[in-house]
């Protein structure tokens, strides 16, 4: 079993500004959807003031009407250049908060790579240390064949 990873809250750090980073960008494009919406919806109600304006201007003109239909157009169209300046400095936000993102991935990646690092040199100790015990362990059952037939010798007379 690998040791701990002497640097491991640095990388939890580097995980958890990753997850932030993600949970802010999902809430500035929910903000960009529900202002999207807001402003369909605003050209919708604009797209029929116009076309009750232009009922209003066929027929018999009720002057009084065309003028409250009129101011209610212009209104909405400063509301929806509004809701437009507001998309686009969510559309900013979304795209520094994209960098900021790879910016900490980046760095999270690098930590990994550090990580990886320290697992490979310890699994590389490990192996030259196993590798020193089979050696010693051979090392052992041959001298102690040796001493062995070295004995049946003695024994023998040889």
């Amino acid at each position: 079993m690998a040791p701990k990873f002497t640097l491991q809250s640095i990388l939890d750090y580097h995980h958890s500004r990753v997850e932030k980073f993600e949970i802010e960008l999902g809430y500035l494009n929910a903000q960009r959807t529900r202002l999207q919406e807001l402003i369909n919806l605003l050209l919708y109600k604009k797209d029929e003031f116009l076309e009750e304006l232009r009922n209003l201007h066929t027929g018999e003109l009720d002057l009084l009407a065309i003028r409250q239909v009129k101011s209610n157009v212009e209104v909405l169209e400063k509301t929806i250049e509004q809701r437009m300046q507001d998309l686009y400095q969510i559309e900013v936000k979304i795209e520094e908060k994209r960098k900021e993102i790879l910016a900490a991935k980046q760095d999270e990646a690098v930590m990994d790579k550090l990580k990886e690092k320290e697992i490979k040199k310890y699994d590389l100790k490990i192996e030259a240390y196993e590798k020193r015990q089979q050696d010693d362990i051979y090392t052992s059952k041959t001298n102690m064949k040796m001493q062995m037939s070295k004995a049946s010798l003695d024994k023998g007379g040889y």
